[in-house]
């Protein structure tokens, strides 16, 4: 069965690499998208600056630890 889906919108965060800075969505993060909430796990791979963007972009509340 194929899954056929509309890209409609492309948020970009790629700038942050410049500054050294990431957003490793698998294993770090976990997204409750009923209540919009992103629970993640801080680390080199996951910058707070780069989650607040993700979280400002995509409407989500940020729980960070």
């Amino acid at each position: 069965m194929k899954n056929n889906f509309k890209i409609e919108e492309i948020i970009d965060l790629t700038h942050f690499e410049e500054e050294g800075k990431f957003l490793e969505g698998t294993g770090s993060m976990v997204l409750d998208r009923r209540y919009k909430i992103a629970y993640a796990c801080l680390s080199p791979r996951t910058d707070l600056d780069v989650l607040y963007a993700f979280g400002n972009a995509l409407d989500y509340e940020i729980v960070a630890f």
